[in-house]
């Protein structure tokens, strides 16, 4: 045999046996893609079965026993809960006209205790859950889970592409942080004094789309005709505080267009934006954001509205200005003159109020007795509900005194209560009615309850549990603070408090309402000024005593009695402490649009902007406020 035979015939032994090692790798591979294809089936079923088990769970209807504030509720899911937390409590704010930020804690049947809601998964039909309310300064946000890439779905997808692969995401239990435990104005509790954002976390689970669309909150849950349902906002009616950031509305199309080119060209070669038609369309959508927090801002809020602008676009800046955005200042100022002209003349009474027809004899001069927000009220001045008139709510307002005689329906009362709420400030603002005359007209807003609300309606924050928050989460504070005062005030308070040295199991009650006497002398104003102490006294003597006071609260002791004096009339009676009575009194000074004292100004001050988080930054806080704020928070 010749040497290229014996060559040829090599080559095909060797291509043979590299056939066969080639085919018996291609079958072990074809094997086990076959085998991880039947196993990836197989967990797709289960996963399956298990999905559409929890599915019909969710879809049964769900009831709940719901606890806000002092007033017990129920709630009945008809198809099934939201498979999320966050959608669940956007239900609640829309079912129970909820406009603050909360959080929802359940009762756990294991430790019969409430705790921090972090998955729907964990309720039952019958459960018992809790609406917390979160102060101001504290954020509930969710982190959404990191998706992981499934190599397998990825392998399944590739081999058999008509085969639909569906993986439900798991929550990741160290993805979520319990928050804080529920705050009990019974119980002292000790606050961070830091505002974290990242306070309350939950982890969303995957959206059920037969369940989790909140926008109509009807199709998904009804109401037992006997429950109690708090009543929506007016459309009318503005639904929030100012920002602490100003969020920047989008503009129009070609507006947004011509931003970005020129940020773009800014941030390469340094050349600001100068066309008058772009700025035209910026001012007149900034002014009509800012309008929707308040009808006359005033100069820091329109300096924030004009740093956020140009931060984020930073192609606005002025390059002549001291701080970028002066000019923006200015033209905003006129901008939103402008706007409120506009409005005037489609009827808004916020601002026909102010104008010289509707002023009252002896006041029509262009500048005289101004009426605006002086307390940072959100809804200062609303306009009626859509198809309301004086006469039709007028009618409203007889019916409710009439409902408060009995004071069987609470809710009917309410709900009266919400929906006459602009006829109300009308009597209260345009017409600056007497004391007298409104107990006689709606006697049911001198109740603590509708206090409570109304001061929610006004400023869209509930006021005993914000106000009683705040000041537990200051009393340690507070206390080092006045403990370390020297001088005459220093003596006052320690005279005070020697009650809480000598009582050191003293009740949270006690402790509250000592350091509010002591914030008083602290911040330079007289406890004599706000607070009447009585002993061994009748109430009935007690009133006819104060009958030439603006403004007071009593203290009976033997017997006890808590109540308060306004213009000589008594308008809350049978109170159960003195910190709830200057917190109901801040409350009625924003319902009857009543100044503060001159002498308890700053007393006041630290009760609106500390305690209940209103602060329009204008007019300056004083340097008493500020310095106790510093301290404080060092």
């Amino acid at each position: 045999m010749s040497t290229l035979q014996t060559l040829k015939s090599f080559i095909n032994q060797r291509l043979a046996v590299a056939v066969d090692e080639i085919f018996g790798l291609l079958e072990t591979t074809v094997s086990n893609y076959e085998e991880e294809i039947t196993r990836q089936r197989r967990l797709l079923e289960d996963e399956r079965s298990e999905f559409q088990f929890n599915k019909a769970g969710r879809d049964q209807a769900m009831r709940f026993r719901i606890i806000i504030d002092h007033d017990i509720k129920k709630i009945t899911f008809q198809n099934g809960i939201p498979s999320s937390v966050e959608d669940l409590i956007k239900v609640f704010q829309q079912a129970f006209s909820i406009t603050t930020a909360i959080g929802l804690h359940y009762k756990d049947a294991d430790f019969d205790d409430f705790f921090t809601l972090t998955s729907t998964s964990d309720l039952k039909d019958k459960d018992t859950l809790k609406v917390v309310h979160m102060p101001p300064g504290m954020i509930m946000c969710t982190v959404p889970n990191e998706r992981k890439p499934d190599i397998t779905s990825t392998l399944l997808q590739e081999c058999k592409p008509d085969i639909m692969t569906t993986v439900l995401e798991e929550s990741n239990p160290n993805a979520s942080t319990t928050a804080p435990q529920e705050h009990n104005l019974d119980t002292m509790a000790t606050v961070p004094q830091e505002r974290n954002p990242d306070i309350m976390t939950t982890v969303p689970q995957e959206r059920n789309p037969d369940t989790s669309d909140v926008s109509s909150v009807d199709d998904l849950l009804s109401l037992d005709s006997q429950d109690n349902l708090v009543p929506s906002l007016p459309a009318t009616e503005r639904q929030s505080l100012w920002p602490a950031v100003f969020p920047i509305p989008t503009f129009s199309y070609n507006t947004e267009m011509a931003l970005r080119q020129s940020n773009e060209k800014f941030l390469k070669d340094g050349i600001p934006l100068t066309s008058p038609s772009v700025k035209s369309d910026i001012l007149e959508r900034l002014a009509e954001a800012m309008f929707s927090y308040t009808a006359y801002p005033n100069d820091p809020q329109r300096a924030a509205v004009a740093q956020a602008l140009i931060k984020k676009h930073p192609c606005l800046r002025e390059p002549g200005s001291f701080n970028g955005c002066y000019g923006w200042q200015q033209s905003l100022k006129y901008k939103c003159a402008n706007y409120r002209s506009k409005l005037k003349a489609h009827g808004n009474p916020e601002l026909l109020i102010n104008s010289l027809k509707h002023k009252q004899e002896g006041d029509r001069q262009p500048a005289k007795n101004i009426k605006k927000p002086r307390k940072s009220e959100v809804n200062y001045l609303p306009p009626h509900p859509a198809g309301e008139t004086d006469d039709s709510l007028e009618n409203v307002r007889l019916a409710l005194i009439a409902a408060n005689k009995t004071k069987d329906d609470v809710q009917m009362i309410n709900d009266m209560m919400s929906r006459t709420y602009s006829y109300r400030r009308k009597e209260v603002v345009g017409l600056s009615m007497q004391l007298a005359e409104l107990k006689e007209r709606w006697p049911a807003l001198f109740d603590p309850i509708q206090i409570n609300e109304e001061f929610r309606r006004c400023n869209t924050i509930p006021l005993e549990s914000t106000f009683l928050f705040q000041l537990d989460r200051y009393t340690p504070k507070f206390l080092e603070l006045f403990s370390s005062k020297g001088g005459a005030v220093g003596q006052r308070i320690k005279s005070v408090l020697i009650e809480l040295i000598q009582d050191p199991c003293a009740s949270v009650v006690k402790k509250r309402d000592v350091t509010l006497r002591c914030l008083i002398e602290y911040m330079g104003d007289s406890v004599q000024e706000l607070i009447s102490d009585y002993y061994r006294t009748a109430e009935d003597k007690v009133h006819e005593d104060l009958k030439a006071q603006s403004m007071r609260i009593y203290v009976c002791h033997q017997p006890d009695a808590v109540g308060i004096i306004i213009n000589g009339t008594p308008v809350l009676t049978g109170l159960d402490s003195m910190s709830r009575a200057c917190c109901l009194l801040l409350g009625l000074t924003y319902a009857l649009n009543l100044d503060y004292p001159p002498k308890l100004a700053r007393t006041f001050e630290v009760f609106q902007r500390l305690f209940v988080g209103l602060d329009m930054l204008q007019p300056k806080p004083t340097s008493k406020y500020i310095s106790l704020k510093n301290k404080l928070l060092t």
